[in-house]
């Protein structure tokens, strides 16, 4: 039985994997407000891209949706399946855009 503190640390977890994949998919920018600098090029693109660990959070996420299987509540569920079909599609883009280059 998941308690609401399961699906949080769940939750949490899922999204912080997939914050990471967004990042090194170059889809998100990380500022730092406090010296106004950011790791995006001048074209607004992640100078942290990398696809490779990318991949690899992505494959975290996909264990973890394997190894819950049969456990997880309908809106765990729910997340994780949203989260991987997001991110794929990202990923799929990426790659396609690498391929035409």
């Amino acid at each position: 039985m998941s308690t609401a503190n399961d699906l949080s640390v769940l939750s949490e977890l899922v999204l912080s994997l997939s914050t990471l994949a967004l990042h090194y998919l170059g889809e998100t920018v990380i500022s730092d407000e406090s010296s106004g600098s950011s790791d995006a090029s001048p074209e607004g693109v992640s100078q942290h891209q990398n696809l490779e660990i990318a991949k690899q959070n992505i494959e975290f996420i996909e264990v973890i949706a394997e190894k819950t299987k049969g456990n997880l509540t309908t809106a765990e569920r729910g997340l994780i399946d949203m989260v991987l079909a997001d991110l794929q599609d990202r990923l799929a883009k990426v790659d396609s855009s690498a391929a035409k280059a």
